[in-house]
């Protein structure tokens, strides 16, 4: 039997605890945008030569479409100066047991190079995509946080810096996390210009790397995407071993990448160039410059 006592203790200890985690998040040292984005250049420093992962891409739900290419497992490398992907897709569409698409993406002439291979008849497609505030690889849901596209406009990491900290701290999963709203972007989407936003929520005792990151645009409700299971790989170097891509408010609906492995400061492999084989159809973005390899 519980006494009034009781009752009035339990509940005063209860009210008291959510008091004092109230005045933690109100209490932290606010930092501003400038000193995340450095914390997140710190982040990628440390990694040295190299961050190299293996994972998978897979459907939650049935409302995700087919021609995504998931589920699919992918081979992804970040050095300082290039971003790598190699995806091996597992639809009955595509090639079984091989590796049909390679991408290449370089960080300081934003020139992206990818060849995809049909399953079908063996045909070979060449992209090369240039343009201002190219993204990356952006086509595909990679857990690097660190070159995480806020598409189509830039990565987190180059945009951060531009965004307002919110004033006390927020919770996300159970981790205290600081707000960060980067302002409002007009974009061209399709024939008509939309306007699209963010909100990165980052946490402190990983590196500020973030826990969520929510996109608003015209859309009823915002995509989410949510980093978890960050695991220390040495060096101050977190990474997240998991991330779901929400495509409603009840996460029944989007993709998840799983990490197998994610090693830093390896020697870069030199198989990592993407180039044409000739006869392969190469598109070039944007403009109509297309032609046919040699």
């Amino acid at each position: 039997m519980i006494t009034r006592t009781r009752f009035v203790l339990e509940c005063s200890v209860s009210c008291l605890a959510g008091l004092i985690a109230a005045v933690s998040l109100a209490a932290a040292a606010k930092p501003d945008a400038d000193f995340i984005a450095a914390a997140l250049r710190q982040q990628e420093a440390n990694c040295g030569s190299s961050l190299q992962i293996n994972y998978t891409v897979g459907r939650i739900g049935t409302n995700v479409p087919n021609d995504c290419g998931y589920p699919c497992e992918v081979r992804y490398i970040r050095t300082p100066g290039f971003l790598f992907e190699e995806v091996k897709q597992g639809l009955t569409a595509v090639s079984q047991g091989t590796w049909n698409t390679r991408g290449r993406y370089d960080r300081v002439s934003g020139e992206e190079r990818r060849l995809d291979v049909s399953a079908t008849n063996g045909a070979k497609r060449g992209t090369i995509h240039t343009r201002d505030g190219s993204f990356g690889l952006g086509r595909r849901p990679s857990p690097d946080p660190i070159a995480f596209p806020l598409w189509p406009v830039g990565t987190l990491l180059n945009l951060i810096k531009e965004g307002v900290v919110a004033d006390v701290q927020e919770e996300i999963d159970g981790h205290p996390c600081w707000r960060v709203d980067i302002p409002e972007k007009s974009i061209k989407w399709g024939n008509r210009m939309t306007t699209v936003k963010w909100s990165v929520w980052v946490d402190s005792e990983i590196g500020f790397c973030p826990r969520r990151v929510a996109r608003y645009s015209d859309r009823l409700t915002p995509d989410v995407d949510d980093f978890l299971d960050y695991r220390h790989l040495g060096n101050q170097v977190y990474f997240p071993m998991r991330r779901l891509v929400k495509q409603n408010e009840s996460g029944t609906e989007g993709m998840e990448c799983k990490v197998q492995e994610a090693v830093c400061g390896l020697d870069v492999p030199e198989e990592t160039a993407v180039t044409f084989p000739s006869g392969t159809h190469v598109e070039v973005l944007p403009g109509d410059a297309n032609y046919v390899q040699p």
